[in-house]
Parts: structure tokens; C-alpha cells; sequence
């Protein structure tokens, strides 16, 4: 479907507004499961599973892209390894430590370090309205998380998962920033081949924690909460 000049804008508003509701949501239920699931495995079955559910929409594409994808291999396994494989698996051992408010908190900084990162490697020009907009989301979810009394930041205790977020959100970043080097194909021939790429890279990490580890319960919660993660904030939130 096409849209007209004027509706473009307030469509990728929207879009991008979605995009943060559904990753909050991710948070929630990284925090939620925490004591069940080991990050690796709940990533490696959100986007094992994200794979299999966009795999029938994309394959065509995929397989009219094949070449390229290959011959631009080098992007396709930095970009899946940076934005698919570790910052989910950060985000994901970050909730084991911390609240999902301080993974939504700090998760806001991503876009200040997008930021920095496009005018430091590629010296893009920062406008003021960049700036502004930064800011004032910064600031919107500080007063949001402090409940609009200021001196409880004087209290955030930082903990391990904090640092884990911290170092999270800087992976995200790059991965934001260096999307201009991905591989010219159709958007959905990427996000399923960044996907499969990027669940390929987890599976070490997967058998790892599964030898290791207690197996999680397999039950209708963690079901449900798998098919959210795969779906909302990975399907959805990647191609919006």
C-alpha cells in the first residue's frame, strides 16, 4: 500500500512508537522469566522461532537475494551477530540483576549513542531538533521512572544487570549505526537471513546453557511469552 508525501512522516511516527511499546514489553518479560529461562535460550528461541514464523513470507525474496546476501556476507554476519545474536542476549542476562524500569530507563540512551556513534564514524551533521528530540526522551523517562521527584536518581543503585544494559545499549547502537552497510536486498530477505543468522550464532551458546543449566518448564506461559518475544519486538519491531 502507498502513501502519500505528507502521510509518510506520521506513519513512521507511528511505527517507531510501536516499535518502543514493543520492546518495553520485551523488557517485562525478561524480567519476568529470569529465574526459569537463561538468556542465551530465550534468545535463541525468540529468533529460532521469529525465523520459522517470517520464513513463509519472505523465502521468495530470500531466494531471489541469495547472491548478494553472499557476496555481502561480512555485513549480513556483523550486523546479525551485533543487533540479533548479543544485544538480546545482553538485554536478556541484564533482567537477571535488574528491574525491567532500569533496562527501560537505560534502554534510552540508544538513541543519544546513535547518536555520537553517526557523527564520530561517519560525521553526519546532528541538528537541533536531533538533539532536542534526544533529550527530551531522555528527560520524559527520567521523570517517568522518579515519578517527577528528581532526588530519587541520587538513590539508583547500580548493579551488575545495569552495567550488562549499559553495554547493551552501546551493541544496539552500532548495529543502528552501520544498518547502511547491509545488504542491498528486500527488507524481508535481510530480516529473515539476519534472523537465521543470528539464531545460528546463539546455538552454541543455547547447547551451552542446556548441558549446563536446568531446562526450563515447558509450559503455556513460557509458550506465550516466546511467542511474543518473537513476534512484537523481533518481527515486527526490526521491520518497523
Amino acid at each position: 500500500m502507498s502513501h502519500s508525501p505528507a502521510e509518510r512522516p506520521a506513519l513512521a511516527y507511528v511505527l517507531l512508537t510501536l516499535t518502543t511499546l514493543f520492546w518495553a514489553g520485551n523488557a517485562l518479560i525478561a524480567r519476568a522469566l529470569h529465574t526459569e529461562v537463561p538468556p542465551a535460550t530465550l534468545a535463541f528461541l525468540r529468533w529460532s522461532v521469529a525465523a520459522l514464523l517470517l520464513l513463509p513470507f519472505a523465502w521468495r525474496q530470500l531466494a531471489a537475494s541469495w547472491r548478494l546476501l553472499l557476496k555481502d556476507w561480512v555485513s549480513l554476519v556483523v550486523l546479525s551477530i551485533l543487533g540479533v545474536s548479543t544485544f538480546n542476549t545482553l538485554l536478556y542476562q541484564a533482567a537477571h540483576t535488574t528491574t525491567a524500569t532500569h533496562i527501560a530507563l537505560i534502554q534510552t540512551a540508544m538513541p543519544a549513542m546513535i547518536v555520537l556513534l553517526s557523527w564520530a564514524v561517519y560525521r553526519e551533521t546532528v541538528s537541533r531538533h536531533q538533539t532536542l528530540g534526544v533529550l527530551l526522551a531522555i528527560g520524559g523517562a527520567v521523570v517517568v521512572v522518579v515519578h517527577g521527584r528528581l532526588e530519587r536518581l541520587l538513590h539508583l543503585d547500580l548493579v551488575a544487570g545495569d552495567l550488562w544494559m549499559l553495554l547493551a545499549a552501546l551493541v544496539y547502537a552500532l548495529y543502528s549505526v552501520n544498518l547502511r552497510r547491509a545488504p542491498r536486498v528486500p527488507p524481508l530477505a535481510f530480516l529473515s537471513a539476519s534472523f537465521i543468522v543470528g539464531a545460528a550464532a546463539l546455538a552454541p551458546l543455547f547447547a551451552l546453557e542446556a548441558w549446563t543449566r536446568p531446562a526450563p518448564r515447558l509450559d503455556t506461559e513460557l509458550a506465550a511469552a516466546v511467542a511474543y518475544v518473537a513476534v512484537f519486538p523481533s518481527i515486527l519491531a526490526y521491520g518497523f
